[in-house]
């Protein structure tokens, strides 16, 4: 006949229970815990003071830049084919630009070694920029007809300087980080592979 056994203390009891309920539980607070349970934590916890402080920076260099194109562009059909430039720059920015950015980034990122990676993206991003900044001057778009000092300037010379300016600072990097000796703490990584 089976006996009836007497159950542990209550502290006995509760020692396995505190234990499941701390390890069940995150570590990381939720912070959208704090909204739906309404413990008074205000947004600045959950964004910090340095995004508020971008947010407001920002929307005051865009408010400046809208203010100044509506006194730029004074009549509405000025300010449509403003609006399609600005709709179509950013469109080809995000359709074709940022995507081959990403292609030839994650191609260089699998080609390269791990050392060489920064010097190669600074030299790659810088050119790219200058390029862009420098493709209309390219194209002559400051020359008058009949008058060619008007645009004085070699542009393919200047462009062809700074980039071997660009690339001789990533060379320089990339030489660094060839002949520098790895840190105690990187062999140790290696060592612990």
């Amino acid at each position: 006949m089976p006996t009836e056994i007497d159950p542990p203390p209550n502290d006995q009891r509760s020692e396995p229970a505190t234990q499941a309920v701390s390890t069940s539980e995150p570590v990381l607070m939720n912070h959208s815990h704090h909204a739906h349970t309404g413990s008074g934590a205000s947004m600045h916890d959950e964004h910090g003071i340095t995004f508020w402080i971008g947010l407001a920076l920002g929307l005051g260099i865009v408010g400046f830049g809208v203010r100044g194109a509506l006194h730029q562009f004074t009549t509405y059909s000025q300010r449509f084919v403003f609006a399609k430039y600005a709709i179509g720059f950013d469109l080809l920015h995000d359709v074709v630009i940022a995507p081959i950015a990403f292609v030839v980034g994650f191609v260089v990122s699998r080609l390269t070694p791990s050392k060489f990676r920064a010097p190669i993206a600074f030299g790659m991003f810088a050119t790219a920029i200058l390029i862009g900044i420098g493709w209309y001057p390219l194209q002559g778009s400051a020359k008058y007809k009949n008058n060619v000092s008007f645009q004085s300037l070699n542009y393919a010379r200047s462009l062809a300087i700074v980039l071997l300016v660009v690339w001789t600072i990533s060379g320089i990097w990339a030489v660094r980080n060839a002949t520098r000796k790895p840190s105690s703490g990187s062999s140790l990584q290696k060592a612990t592979r």
